[in-house]
């Protein structure tokens, strides 16, 4: 293969490169470059020896794995330390591509797509009524690619629908969007999104409320929420209206919470439920269980990717790397 100049991942320019075709330190014959995306620096390193069966996948992938790395996403390959590369350098494989596209909810249906770019543009303002362009953002391909879309005229179809709602409000040249201001509408529809629901900070906490158990949440569920900024909500904490039961109010928190953590020790049925009605609405559900009772958890869960902890440290260890892989 002959050198190259530009990413085989995003297209980009590349900012060094480094190729050896020699068993070099252990490793396989190798290329690995550098290459700036959303002013973050990657270190990209492909085997040679594997190279073209890696090509293939990039090839039939290559706008979705820009999208997912536009977006922030982080390839789930261990840091290559070794001196002959890089420091942070990514060796990457075929199944490491699958594994990252795997690992990272894709937006796919209209609504979430209209609704992320609506969130997304209304946060560009530094002020209410300010006019924010985007004429010279409008035909780059990591305009679009950043919000799920396929190409400009996709993205200008859903422009077209925010505008029409009036929620945003699109200045246009020959058809084109080139600037936009937030509406009055906008700005309470964006407040109302990011306070609830998949934009929104809320984990729903579904486990046992035994007194032996609260360690669970003070100790390690609700700290770690903490430190990525979402709040952790138990509906035993939270105070029903007048006219609400507790399942009403079960029911309306999961519908506000973007994410849910279900405990399973002492295998309360609860747990189970909650967990169900918040699968069924397609709510990203984290699954724990002390050790001591996981040899009793139902079949219809024990296949699920369970976090299985003996203390509270391994527990805190693992929701950490479960929310910055699926959640953030």
């Amino acid at each position: 293969m002959e050198d190259i100049s530009k990413c085989l991942i995003t297209g980009l320019p590349i900012k060094s490169y480094k190729k050896c075709e020699e068993k070099n330190h252990g490793h396989n014959p190798f290329l690995q470059y550098k290459v700036d995306i959303n002013s973050k620096e990657y270190f990209f390193g492909f085997c040679l020896n594997c190279l073209n069966e890696t090509i293939k996948f990039i090839e039939a992938n290559k706008k979705l794995l820009f999208a997912l790395l536009l977006n922030g996403k982080e390839i789930p390959k261990e840091e290559d330390s070794q001196s002959i590369f890089e420091k942070h350098t990514y060796l990457l494989h075929k199944q490491d591509l699958e594994k990252f596209i795997k690992n990272n909810s894709v937006l796919t249906s209209p609504s979430d797509k209209l609704d992320n770019l609506f969130l997304s543009l209304s946060s560009l303002p530094k002020y209410e009524g300010e006019k924010v362009s985007i004429n010279n953002d409008i035909n780059k391909e990591e305009f679009y690619l950043k919000y799920y879309f396929k190409n400009k005229e996709e993205l200008v179809f859903y422009i077209n629908t925010l505008n029409t709602s009036k929620l945003l409000e699109f200045e246009f040249i020959n058809d084109t969007p080139v600037a936009f201001k937030v509406t009055y509408d906008g700005l309470l529809k964006s407040i109302s999104m990011q306070e609830e629901g998949i934009y929104g900070n809320r984990c729903f906490v579904a486990m046992s409320f035994d007194s032996d158990d609260e360690f669970i949440f003070n100790e390690v569920i609700e700290p770690v929420c903490e430190m990525y900024n979402f709040k952790a909500i138990r509906v035993d904490r939270l105070h029903p209206g007048t006219e609400q039961t507790i399942n009403d109010l079960i029911i309306a928190e999961l519908k506000k919470a973007k994410f849910i953590i279900a405990d399973f020790t002492k295998n309360k049925s609860g747990v189970y439920f909650e967990a169900g009605y918040a699968l069924g609405k397609s709510k990203q559900v984290i699954y724990t269980c002390s050790k001591e009772h996981f040899q009793n958890l139902h079949f219809d869960v024990n296949h699920f990717p369970v976090l299985i902890y003996e203390t509270k440290e391994q527990l805190k260890e693992m929701l950490k790397n479960k929310i910055e892989a699926y959640i953030l």
